[in-house]
């Protein structure tokens, strides 16, 4: 489509595409790179991750920027196979597994990619803390039991105004461990 166009009621369209929005599941599928609990995780920078009492952790925060090129030279690397004897295999970047066909159409495998907000934020950092709140992640709650029968009380009034489309309906916040991104 982007060489050709697209044909609408005899004329031609251009069809070029700025920017990729997926979550991060489909973004590391087509990009063929590590997803978010891989030690080279990170889309925009090169940082070496850390496993912390099961989760990924990026500490370091000055390192270089990934670049379209960048992503390029690790797709070239990641074709070469590996040697037993390979000096760099300690310090060898490993975001990349594999070829993305989106290579074909000249993408910017950085930037033209834009990370989620929905699930870094949404996902991410409200559902942890409503779990925190609830105690669903630590083994006290944080909120009272009352207090989380006001907080459901308040949601339930919140959902009566919420448009019919709505794909997920409210279960209540004794089941916040079980939200989507539309809930939260």
């Amino acid at each position: 489509m982007q060489s050709n166009g697209y044909y609408f009621q005899g004329e031609r369209v251009k069809v070029q595409i700025k920017n990729y929005i997926l979550d991060a599941q489909a973004r590391f599928f087509i990009k063929c790179c590590k997803s978010c609990r891989g030690y080279c995780c990170c889309e925009k920078c090169n940082v070496r991750g850390v496993d912390l009492q099961r989760r990924m952790v990026l500490l370091e925060l000055n390192c270089p920027l990934r670049t379209d090129e960048s992503f390029l030279e690790l797709a070239v690397t990641f074709m070469v196979p590996k040697t037993e004897h390979s000096d760099d295999d300690d310090i060898r970047d490993e975001h990349v597994v594999g070829i993305s066909p989106l290579f074909v159409c000249q993408t910017g495998m950085v930037s033209q990619f834009r990370l989620d907000g929905m699930h870094l934020i949404d996902k991410g950092v409200s559902l942890r803390l409503f779990k925190y709140w609830a105690g669903k992640e630590k083994s006290v709650s944080i909120l009272r039991k009352e207090e989380i029968k006001i907080v459901t009380e308040r949601l339930e009034i919140v959902y009566q105004f919420l448009p019919e489309y709505f794909n997920r309906k409210f279960q209540g916040f004794e089941f916040v461990h079980l939200y989507k991104c539309t809930e939260l």
